[in-house]
């Protein structure tokens, strides 16, 4: 058996291993998976979603609310297809422990597969910024469109910072160029830091 872990984010490679038609190949996902074609009339998704302000819908919008509370779509129905007909078999679970040659799912299922893939996406993490009231209890980045209630520190290519495409090469510019224009506007020199939109509670939580 090959154990591959989807992270449920990005886009399905156009090929899969030859190994995966002589293999019992089994995918966990942290839940049910959603697909979105590569094309739309010959045309690439990203056009279409750039045309229609998808792209870059505010974090706030009602755009930016769905597909926060959806997640990432898988780009392709490569994977789709393999385990519509059976070549791959999906398990809606994330695996939780691996211990030995066992894998546990959240379900409480258990495997024992001769290979693993982990394919497991990445998430933010910032422990090491100790500074009193850049982050809130949970460990985020406390801001405001990249502005951090602490003086002088600012936020860039956060995920969701202002916009769907906020970190990505297409979205950060802008958040880029209105944190330039914050600063300017501040008359930041290499000594004084601007006063931020947000203002930090006593203790620095919020």
């Amino acid at each position: 058996m090959v154990m591959s872990w989807w992270s449920a984010a990005g886009t399905a490679p156009r090929s899969w291993p030859a190994s995966w038609a002589t293999h019992q190949v089994t995918v966990a996902a942290p839940g049910p998976l959603w697909y979105l074609p590569e094309e739309i009339l010959g045309i690439s998704l990203y056009w279409w979603i750039y045309l229609t302000g998808i792209l870059n819908a505010g974090a706030d919008s009602w755009v930016g609310r769905y597909v926060r509370q959806r997640g990432d779509a898988i780009i392709g129905r490569q994977l789709d297809r393999l385990v519509a007909d059976g070549t791959v078999r999906l398990l809606a679970s994330r695996v939780v422990q691996g211990q030995g040659r066992t894998l546990t799912l959240e379900d409480r299922t258990a495997l024992t597969p001769s290979t693993v893939l982990w394919c497991t996406g990445f998430r933010p993490d910032h422990p090491w910024l100790r500074v009193p009231g850049a982050l809130d209890p949970d460990g985020n980045p406390r801001h405001q469109a990249g502005a951090s209630p602490v003086s002088g520190l600012h936020w860039m290519g956060l995920p969701w910072q202002t916009r769907l495409n906020s970190s990505i090469a297409d979205g950060v510019d802008r958040d880029a160029r209105d944190l330039v224009s914050r600063l300017e506007s501040h008359g930041l020199s290499h000594r004084t830091a601007p006063p931020n939109p947000c203002t930090p509670t006593p203790g620095g939580v919020g």
